[in-house]
């Protein structure tokens, strides 16, 4: 890491990779321990003495023994992998966060990644953008001690490609979506506080991929959360 000023800064890092695996193939064999490289570049900067922090990178991932479904089922009956070579993995990411003023909070962050083997993608179930957004506010005057906030997630599609029982493949795809998540806190004193949190505020149906057979599975729907805090 390099400081360019009482600003910026600048990083690169290198990394292993080494990680055993439980995947087995449909033979039953345990998929050989997932190895490679890992190359980071990036900058970070900080602002308003601190409280404002940001950040942006670019990395590429080597990998060998990268697991893929094979469309098959090991003697257990789970469904099985097996272990391919040469998976390149380019993305990048940025993200922001901390206090623009001392009563307005912010966190922010993107991110886009692809995995590829031959030029041909892998591990779709993944999403290869990701955005979320959030931020609250803490009033002040005669509505002092309530604090608002809310934000937003979002992905692009996934998709993924299963074996059906009257044969051949069937493609499952979830298309890109946005959940709106709300909150509002109240401090009655330094010691007592009451929260509500609303999830998936405009209860927006969706699916997800469960990577389990590539199986369509619900998002979570509307949940709202009361709770309250004594702090001694």
């Amino acid at each position: 890491m390099y400081d360019l000023n009482q600003n910026y800064s600048v990083y690169a890092s290198y990394s292993g990779i080494f990680k055993p695996q439980s995947y087995q193939t449909e033979q039953g064999r345990t998929l050989d321990p997932l190895e490679g490289k890992n190359y980071e570049l990036g900058a970070k900067a900080s602002f308003f003495g601190g409280r404002l922090n940001a950040s942006a990178a670019v990395f590429q991932t080597l990998q060998d023994n990268y697991a893929v479904e094979s469309g098959g089922i090991t003697p257990s009956g789970n469904p099985a992998y097996r272990a391919i070579q040469g998976v390149k993995t380019r993305g990048w990411e940025a993200e922001v966060s901390g206090q623009i003023t001392p009563a307005w909070q912010i966190q922010a962050g993107y991110s886009h990644s692809i995995a590829r083997k031959d030029g041909e993608r892998v591990s779709t179930l993944t999403p290869s953008n990701q955005f979320n957004l959030y931020t609250s506010y803490k009033l002040a005057g005669s509505l002092s001690g309530l604090t608002l906030g809310g934000g937003a997630r979002w992905q692009d599609k996934t998709w993924g490609s299963i074996n059906v029982p009257t044969g051949g493949n069937a493609v499952h795809t979830v298309q890109n979506y946005w959940v709106w998540d709300a909150m509002a806190r109240y401090d009655f004193n330094k010691q007592l506080s009451a929260s509500l949190s609303v999830k998936n505020l405009f209860d927006k149906k969706y699916y997800t991929i469960f990577s389990w057979y590539s199986t369509y599975t619900w998002g979570e729907p509307r949940t709202v959360n009361v709770s309250l805090n004594y702090k001694f």
